[in-house]
This record gives structure tokens, C-alpha cells and sequence, in this order.
């Protein structure tokens, strides 16, 4: 974990968002890396990538981990058929998937772009809204990066127990 480095990715959105960076309280901590930062609170009902954090590169690709919040009033069923239909539009390959109580675990691999990659992901449906942490890295980086990724994704949590 120690490895991955902090990239906010600031959303493109085309309405207006509302920005709130007031508030200290709530802040993203990396003792490691000795900073913290407030989080950009985007109030929107569209998609976005609430942050994303990258190692080093290696062959033209950083692994990363993401976090996307996506609106979604189905049911977490229609939400693992829409993805598991998503990965074969695509042409990927769905390695393995897992239901747990708290939502899917994903690990598939395939060619985006000229790059054969390999994702590892979660999702967990809360108040109207798809949580989807997702980590990537190149396929032929998978045994070398997967430990470090995975112990990322598995640490998501809500920060109130609502």
C-alpha cells in the first residue's frame, strides 16, 4: 500500500457543480507519505471519479486504484447482470466473481486500447449511488501489483455506519 501515490482526479462534468473545501474535518490522511488533503466534495447526480491513486509507472502504464460514484436506483441484480454484460461487450474475459453480502467482487482481464490489462473491483450500492472500486494494471503486472492492489480495494469502507 505503501507504494501507491495520491492523483485526485478533478470530475469533468458539464453542470455547475457545487464545491465545498471548507471544512477540515474531514480530510484523506497518508501517514506515509507525511501530508493530508480535504477532499473536492462535488454535489452532482452524474457519474465521477471521486479519487484515484497510482504507482509508479512501468511500460507506459500506472496501476491504479479508483474510486467511481455512480448514480443507480436498481437493484445490486440488474447492477452484476449490467457488468457482467459490460465485460462481454468488451470482449474481456471474467476470471472470477464473488457475491458477498455487501456487493460484488469482479476480477476480470482484456485489451482497452492497446494495452492488456487486468482489474480487480468491488462495488457496494448505498443511498441511490454504485461505489466502484476498481484496480488496474497491466496483465503481464498482475502477480507482481495484485497484492498491493487488492489490499487498497479491500479496505473501502463508509465513513459512517448509516
Amino acid at each position: 500500500m505503501k507504494r501507491l501515490a495520491l492523483a485526485l482526479l478533478l470530475p469533468i462534468l458539464t453542470a455547475a457543480p457545487a464545491v465545498h473545501a471548507e471544512s477540515k474535518e474531514a480530510t484523506l490522511q497518508f501517514p506515509a507519505y507525511e501530508f493530508e488533503i480535504a477532499p473536492l466534495e462535488v454535489e452532482t447526480e452524474k457519474a465521477i471519479t471521486a479519487v484515484q491513486m497510482f504507482m509508479p509507472p512501468y511500460g507506459g502504464f500506472a496501476a491504479n486504484v479508483s474510486v467511481r460514484i455512480e448514480p443507480w436506483k436498481g437493484n445490486m441484480g440488474g447492477y452484476v447482470a449490467g457488468a457482467k454484460a459490460q465485460i462481454e461487450q468488451n470482449g474481456w474475459t471474467l476470471i472470477s466473481e464473488e457475491a458477498r453480502s455487501d456487493g460484488p467482487v469482479f476480477e476480470y482481464s482484456g485489451k482497452s486500447g492497446r494495452q492488456e490489462l487486468h482489474w480487480y473491483g468491488r462495488s457496494l450500492m448505498r443511498k441511490g449511488k454504485m461505489y466502484v472500486i476498481t484496480a488496474t494494471t497491466l496483465e503481464s503486472r498482475w502477480e507482481t501489483d495484485k497484492d498491493a492492489l487488492i489490499e487498497v480495494v479491500e479496505t473501502f469502507t463508509f465513513s459512517d455506519k448509516d
